[in-house]
């Protein structure tokens, strides 16, 4: 198989994962719709690399996204990405409710926006009860992917989109210049 061949596919399932997670958040589908852009970046991480990292390498990163973020990150110096580690490390956290055992066993609070990250909610109650937070601002992801492509000069205009794709892709999107 080529790696244009393999980068091709990872993107183009990088495409339907992102606008599956935008149309999820619109839905109030959560926490599923994280997991979904957790597999957008992870498809859009690995199609950047494919020219670079071959199947071994990408298997290696599983589905930790942080692994992923930082062969990117190295392979893209002296491009300063550092100003969306935060961003990746709060949504690879989103591999960890992909099944429903960790939410039953410990608790979720879970908040979701199409805006940027907010200061975390002041939750009050049992200082012994720790649950764990998960935020989901749509508007941060929007700009991870905005950056992905640009860095790794991937061209948002090769993926062709229906109406319905369209519609989400678009939902209170601050990038809809760059779509």
């Amino acid at each position: 198989m080529s790696n244009d061949y393999v980068k091709l596919h990872f993107l183009r399932l990088g495409m339907q994962y992102y606008v599956s997670g935008r149309y999820a958040v619109a839905a109030q589908l959560v926490p599923v719709a994280g997991n979904h852009f957790h597999h957008a970046i992870e498809m859009f991480l690995k199609g950047a690399m494919a020219d670079v990292a071959d199947e071994t390498a990408r298997k290696n990163w599983r589905h930790y996204l942080v692994r992923a973020w930082a062969a990117f990150t190295e392979r893209y110096a002296p491009v300063d990405l550092t100003r969306f580690d935060a961003v990746v490390a709060d949504l690879d956290r989103f591999e960890d409710i992909r099944y429903p055992e960790p939410i039953v066993k410990s608790g979720l609070s879970l908040t979701w926006h199409f805006g940027r990250k907010q200061p975390a909610p002041v939750i009050r109650g049992p200082a012994s009860i720790k649950v764990p937070e998960l935020q989901l601002a749509v508007g941060d992801i929007d700009d991870l992917v905005r950056e992905i492509f640009i860095t790794a000069s991937i061209s948002p205009k090769f993926f062709p989109r229906n109406a319905e794709e369209e519609k989400y892709l678009m939902h209170q999107n601050a990038e809809v210049a760059f779509w």
